[in-house]
C-alpha cells in the first residue's frame, strides 16, 4: 500500500489558487522529482505535506491514516523538511547544536541518532565547523547541515526543498549518494529539483506542477517524453549528470 498519498489537495491564496484539486500516491522505496515553473505549488505542496499550509479542501494519508487535522509537530517524526532558504530553519548557535537539534525532539532512539549526527558531520565535510556560527556558512554547507539534522532521525518520508543548491560534483554525489541509502531502506524522498539530468539519472517518478495543477505524475522516462511532446525542452535532460558510480548506485537495487 502506498506510504503517503494525498486526495483532491486545493490551497488558496486570497484570489490565486496555489494547488488546483491535486492527488497522487507515494509508495516505500520511491524517490519523486517535483519539477515546473517558479510559482507553480511546488513548495506549497511540500508544506501541506508537513502541515505549514493548511488545504482548504482534500485530505493527507500516511501509512493508510488521515493525518489531515494533525499539525507539524504530529507530522515531523514521520516527515522531515529542507527549506530552500536554509536560514529560515537555522535556530542554534553552533554547528554540532544545529545538527542535533531535531534529533532531540524528534528521534526514536536519541543516542543512535545523536551517533549519525556525528557521522554525517564528518561524511558531508562539516565536522571541523562543529563550533562554528551556523549563519557564517557558505550557502551550500547551510543546505548540506540542513539536510544533515532531518537525516539524522531517519523520518520515513524526506522533503527536500532544491537541496543540490551550492553543491559541487564530490558533496552532490554523497548527497545524492545519502538520498539512495534511504530509497533502498524503503524511504521515500520528494524532491524540488530543477537539474533535469540529476532527475534523469536518480529519480524514478516525476510530479510536474504547472500553474498549480499536477499535470503529469509518472515514470521519469514517461515525463521527459511528455514534456518534450508539450514543448518544454527546458526541462529536458541534454545529458545523464550522474558519473557512472553515482548513477549505477541510484538506480540499482
Amino acid at each position: 500500500k502506498p506510504l503517503l498519498a494525498v486526495e483532491d489537495i486545493t490551497v488558496k491564496y486570497e484570489q490565486k489558487i496555489a494547488l488546483k484539486r491535486i492527488s497522487f500516491s507515494l509508495y516505500p522505496g520511491e524517490t519523486a522529482a517535483v519539477m515546473g515553473d517558479n510559482g507553480s505549488g511546488k513548495t506549497t505542496l511540500l508544506h501541506v505535506l508537513l502541515g505549514i499550509c493548511k488545504p482548504d479542501q482534500g485530505r493527507v494519508f500516511f501509512d493508510g491514516e488521515d493525518i489531515t487535522g494533525a499539525g507539524v509537530s504530529r507530522r515531523a517524526r514521520d516527515m522531515g523538511l529542507t527549506f530552500q532558504n536554509p536560514n529560515h530553519q537555522l535556530f542554534e548557535r553552533t554547528v554540532i547544536k544545529e545538527a542535533r537539534l531535531h534529533s532531540h525532539f524528534l528521534a526514536a532512539d536519541l543516542e543512535q541518532s545523536l551517533k549519525r549526527v556525528e557521522q554525517l558531520l564528518e561524511r558531508f565535510d562539516l565536522s571541523s565547523y562543529r563550533e562554528q556560527v551556523p549563519f557564517a556558512l557558505s550557502l551550500g554547507e547551510k543546505k548540506r547541515l540542513t539536510f544533515i539534522s532531518v537525516l539524522a532521525y531517519q523520518p520515513p518520508i524526506l522533503l527536500l526543498d532544491e537541496p543540490l543548491v551550492g553543491q559541487d560534483m564530490e558533496r552532490l554525489e554523497l548527497l545524492l549518494g545519502a538520498i539512495n541509502e534511504h530509497r533502498r531502506q524503503g524511504g521515500i524522498t520528494i524532491m524540488i529539483c530543477h537539474e533535469p539530468p540529476v532527475v534523469k539519472c536518480c529519480c524514478q517518478r516525476v510530479l510536474f506542477f504547472e500553474d498549480g495543477n499536477l499535470i503529469f505524475d509518472g515514470p521519469t522516462e514517461e515525463a521527459f517524453n511528455e514534456l518534450a511532446r508539450r514543448g518544454r525542452d527546458e526541462y529536458l535532460p541534454q545529458s545523464c549528470f550522474a558519473p557512472e558510480a553515482v548513477k549505477g548506485a541510484m538506480m540499482g537495487s
